[in-house]
């Protein structure tokens, strides 16, 4: 047997905001950037058997990155900066009361579901850096690397409506928690690209991308107030792989006001079946993209659609949900609509000319 479930649809925002300005006179820039690298959402019925891993999921997270470049030669530019990571992560879950008490006192009445809240906050530091020759006016060469990144979460958990003289008896009452604190290690990327322009007005570029997921094999709670319930929710593996991704885009100046763009990409996932499950459904997704610009002397508006198809992907033997009493097994598929809007705006001796 089995039942079928679908996630909450809801509108997720990232925002992005990026400013740049050069030196007077000289080959170097300096930029300030705000995006968000990484994140999560997914939210299920909450009484759904996923309510025991986790029914409401996600991660928000904001990277603020400083940064400054310089032309060392007419064919060679070099950048580096520094990424400010600042995250909240939330999640709500049930603790399966009955499993929990007729584990100490077979056979026991079924009990009500405790309610389950955890929230942390979590920031750290990482760096990045660029190279870009230009060895033919139609070639391009570029190479960024991410380095990797250690957030240090800190929080705490609540366990609400505990029922039964086990369960009150392992939280000190109807009620309890704990502090908790955990750290995610986010991974490090490299990746290449080329650029050939077809005509002035029209390029086509390619790149390749390796993502060393390995750095995130677990997630482990270390609880300020432990106790054997607790415990037993206090390590998450994941054994992520190492990715690789691969993009190609292409964007052709109609006129000088007006451009358009068109692109693919292909996401390795970095999951495998015995660690995939409900709170990161992830799968090999391929994206299909599209975009448009309108250019005037000192301000563009770009406006971009991105489908996003996850994979389908058949999981058997997982381990998630096992603590809980409940099999994840089964067939999951994701499909995710991207929608971008952006302003750009030049001021100084860059709104005298017009855009390129």
């Amino acid at each position: 047997g089995g039942v079928d479930t679908r996630s909450a649809s809801k509108f997720k925002y990232a925002p992005n905001m990026y400013t740049t300005i050069q030196v007077p006179r000289l080959p170097i820039h300096f930029g300030f950037g705000i995006n968000s690298p990484f994140g999560l959402a997914t939210e299920y019925s909450s009484t759904h058997p996923f309510r025991y891993v986790g029914h409401k999921n996600e991660l928000i997270m904001l990277a603020y990155t400083m940064s400054g470049s310089i032309k060392l030669a007419p064919w060679l530019s070099v950048g580096a900066g520094a990424t400010y990571y600042d995250a909240d992560l939330k999640q709500r879950a049930k603790l399966n009361s009955t499993l929990i008490t007729q584990s100490v006192i077979p056979p026991f009445p079924e009990l009500p579901d405790a309610p389950l809240r955890f929230k942390a906050g979590g920031n750290g530091w990482g760096w990045n850096l660029g190279v870009l020759l230009k060895p033919h006016p139609k070639h391009r060469l570029g190479f960024h690397y991410r380095s990797q990144a250690r957030l240090a979460f800190k929080g705490h958990l609540f366990v609400e409506d505990l029922a039964g003289p086990v369960m009150q008896s392992i939280f000190g009452g109807p009620t309890g928690g704990s502090p908790a604190n955990t750290d995610i290690v986010l991974p490090p990327q490299m990746t290449f690209a080329y650029q050939y322009f077809i005509r002035p007005n029209w390029d086509v570029e390619l790149d390749l991308a390796y993502t060393r997921w390995r750095t995130f094999d677990e997630l482990q709670l270390n609880f300020g107030k432990p106790n054997p319930v607790l415990l037993g929710l206090a390590r998450t593996p994941h054994d992520y792989h190492d990715t690789f991704s691969l993009s190609f885009g292409s964007d052709w100046d109609i006129t000088k006001h007006f451009t358009v763009r068109g692109g693919y990409f292909y996401f390795q996932s970095p999951a495998r079946g015995a660690h995939l499950g409900p709170v990161i459904p992830d799968s090999d997704r391929h994206g299909f993209a599209s975009g448009l610009s309108l250019n005037f002397r000192n301000v563009s508006f770009d406006l971009t659609y991105i489908a996003e198809l996850f994979a389908e992907k058949s999981v058997n033997n997982t381990t998630v949900g096992k603590n809980a009493g409940i099999v994840a097994d089964g067939d999951y598929s994701t499909f995710v609509h991207l929608i971008s809007a952006n302003v750009t705006v030049r001021f100084g001796a860059g709104a005298k000319e017009e855009a390129p």
